[in-house]
């Protein structure tokens, strides 16, 4: 399949997220700058620097999950709106792995750092976060998930709706204002109260 698109060189220490598309091709997202990417299939990303969205074009019906990859670079946030219509802000030093096009009855996208979510409700695919060995379900919702490699706990911050997080055998359901932590070097998992305002003030500056 010809994918086209316009690849710029990707320097280090510059603040742009970088979208990395099937086949591992890498672009550069500057800042201010117009975005206009025609990928595989009927498929469109359009936007700026600081924002992205997938748009489908008529018939595109894809057979096959085809995975992107968003990356955002340290002092740099990034926010964009899958094909279903989630939207996802990234924080800094932070990524997503995603399919252009969810197939399927599930929606399930991977996650590393920090990441906010307002899922687009649709009762009969469920979405799925995967993140440092947690399982995030939702079917409509709005939470924040911290998983930071050097930091020692991984947690999930429920908005808005109800998710159930699943570590290994155990399930714990979460309700708006509680946050899930989980210790990553005892393996010890807790559910406390917390301002939600506060937890994805980083989304707002």
């Amino acid at each position: 399949t010809r994918v086209l698109l316009n690849e710029e060189p990707v320097y280090p220490g510059t603040r742009q997220a970088i979208l990395t598309i099937a086949g591992g091709d890498t672009i550069a997202l500057p800042p201010n700058r117009d975005v206009d990417i025609q990928l595989a299939g009927q498929v469109r990303v359009v936007g700026s620097g600081e924002s992205i969205a997938y748009e489908l074009g008529e018939g595109e019906c894809a057979s096959e999950e085809r995975y992107n990859t968003l990356t955002t670079p340290s002092q740099c946030d990034f926010s964009f709106t899958l094909a279903d219509g989630t939207r996802v802000w990234l924080n800094a030093q932070s990524s997503l792995r995603y399919p252009v096009a969810f197939t399927g009855d599930e929606r399930v996208v991977y996650a590393e750092g920090e990441i906010y979510l307002e899922v687009a409700k649709d009762a009969g695919r469920p979405f799925y976060v995967v993140v440092d060995g947690i399982t995030v379900k939702v079917l409509g919702t709005s939470f924040n998930i911290r998983a930071y490699a050097d930091e020692n706990d991984t947690k999930v911050t429920l908005l808005e709706g109800k998710i159930a997080a699943q570590i290994n055998d155990k399930e714990y359901t979460l309700t708006p204002g509680k946050q899930l932590k989980r210790d990553k070097t005892f393996g010890e998992t807790s559910v406390r109260t917390v301002d939600p305002a506060e937890i994805v003030s980083w989304t707002r500056g």
